[in-house]
C-alpha cells in the first residue's frame, strides 16, 4: 500500500512538473507572438503617409532596437512620410523608399545597401559615413544632402537633383551618375572612378583632389568647376569625347573666356534627342529649385 502510494505521489509531481513546463513554454510562445505582431504592425506604421504617425512608430522600433538587428530589411516604405525621423546605424538593406518623404532625415552611418530611393524627397538629408552601395537614388531630390564619406559604390543617381550636395571623401567607383544635377556640390577627395558622368551638370561643382581615373565625362558642363588636383589617366574620357592626355588644358572646360572654350553640340542622331529631351525636362525644374534655395 505504501509503495502504491509514493508510486501516485511521483506521478503527481511528474504530472505538475510537465504541467508548469507546458504551461511556461505556452507563456513563451504567446509572448513571442505578441511581439511578433507588435513588431509588424510598428513597422506597418513606419509606412504611413501621416507624418507624426510614422515617426513615432520609427522612435517605438528603436526603442525596441528593431531599427539595428535586421528586421527592417526588405521592408516598403514607398511614398510613406518620414521627413526628420532618425535611422542611424539603422540597418536598411534593400528597404524601399520609392517616393518617400525624407526630407532632413538622418542616415548617419546606415547600412543601405540595395535599397531603393528613386524619386524620393531627401533635401538636407544626412548620409554621413552611409553605406549606400549599390542604392538607387534616380530622380531623387538630394539637394543640400550630405555624403561625407559614404560609401556609394555602383549607386544609382542618374538624373537626381544635387544641387549643393556634400560627397567630399565619398566613394562613387563605377557611380551611375548619367544626367546628374551636381551643380556647387562638394565632390572634393570623392573616388569618381569609372562613374558615368554623362551629361551630367558640375557647374561650379567642387572637384579638388578627386579621382577621376576611367570616368565618363562626355558631353558633362564643367564650367566654373574646381579641378584643381583632380586625378586623370588614359582612360578618363572628357566633355568633347576624347581621352585625357597630359597636353589638355581642363581649361577649356571650366572657363567661358577661354579662346577654345567647348561648348556641347548635341549629336544629330534620335537616341541623343530622346535623352536631351528628358534632360531638359528634369533640369528646368531643378533650375527653378536651385533659385529658390
Amino acid at each position: 500500500m505504501a509503495r502504491r502510494n509514493s508510486f501516485l505521489v511521483t506521478v503527481l509531481i511528474e504530472a505538475a512538473r510537465i504541467g508548469v513546463i507546458v504551461l511556461i513554454l505556452d507563456r513563451l510562445v504567446q509572448r513571442r507572438e505578441t511581439i511578433y505582431h507588435r513588431k509588424t504592425a510598428l513597422i506597418a506604421k513606419m509606412g504611413s503617409r501621416v507624418k507624426e504617425v510614422a515617426l513615432e512608430a520609427v522612435e517605438q522600433v528603436r526603442a525596441a532596437g528593431w531599427l539595428t538587428d535586421g528586421s527592417l530589411q526588405d521592408a516598403d516604405f514607398a511614398e510613406a512620410h518620414l521627413s526628420g525621423a532618425m535611422f542611424d546605424g539603422a540597418d536598411l538593406r534593400r528597404v524601399s523608399f520609392v517616393q518617400t518623404r525624407l526630407r532632413g532625415a538622418v542616415f548617419a552611418w546606415a547600412d543601405l545597401r540595395g535599397a531603393v530611393l528613386r524619386g524620393a524627397v531627401l533635401k538636407d538629408a544626412s548620409f554621413i559615413v552611409a553605406n549606400l552601395e549599390g542604392a538607387s537614388l534616380s530622380e531623387s531630390d538630394l539637394r543640400g544632402a550630405v555624403f561625407r564619406g559614404a560609401q556609394m559604390t555602383g549607386a544609382h543617381l542618374r538624373l537626381a537633383n544635387l544641387y549643393g550636395a556634400m560627397l567630399d571623401g565619398a566613394e562613387l567607383r563605377n557611380g551611375q551618375m548619367k544626367m546628374a544635377f551636381l551643380r556647387r556640390a562638394d565632390l572634393s577627395r570623392a573616388d569618381l572612378r569609372g562613374a558615368d558622368l554623362y551629361r551630367a551638370d558640375l557647374r561650379e561643382a567642387n572637384l579638388t583632389g578627386a579621382r577621376l581615373e576611367g570616368a565618363d565625362l562626355r558631353g558633362a558642363d564643367l564650367t566654373g568647376a574646381d579641378l584643381s588636383a583632380a586625378r586623370f589617366d588614359p582612360t578618363t574620357v572628357l566633355p568633347d569625347g576624347n581621352t585625357w592626355s597630359a597636353e589638355v588644358d581642363l581649361g577649356r572646360f571650366t572657363q567661358p573666356d577661354h579662346p577654345d572654350y567647348w561648348r556641347y553640340v548635341r549629336p544629330p542622331d534620335w537616341p541623343a534627342a530622346v535623352i536631351e529631351q528628358q534632360r531638359a525636362q528634369f533640369f528646368e525644374r531643378y533650375e527653378q529649385e536651385a533659385q529658390e534655395a
